[in-house]
C-alpha cells in the first residue's frame, strides 16, 4: 500500500510539472512575448511548482498522522 501511495504521488508530482512546463513554453512560443513577460511566465511557472510541492507535503504529514492513530 505504501509503495502504491509512493508511485502514486510520484506520477501526479511529474504530470503536474510537465503540464506547468508545458503551459509555459506554449505560451512563451504562441505569445511572443517580451522580456517582462518572460520574466512574468517564469516566475509563475516556479511559483506553481513550490504551491504544488506544498500542498503534497500537506497531504504526505496529514496521512502519516492518519496511520499513527490507527
Amino acid at each position: 500500500m505504501q509503495i502504491q501511495d509512493t508511485i502514486w504521488s510520484i506520477m501526479i508530482n511529474f504530470s503536474s510539472i510537465q503540464t506547468i512546463f508545458t503551459n509555459f513554453y506554449n505560451q512563451w512560443l504562441l505569445g511572443g512575448p517580451t522580456r517582462i513577460k518572460k520574466k512574468l511566465l517564469l516566475s509563475k511557472a516556479l511559483s506553481n511548482m513550490l504551491l504544488w510541492d506544498t500542498v503534497r507535503k500537506k497531504n504526505w504529514i496529514q496521512r502519516n498522522n492518519m496511520k499513527k492513530q490507527l
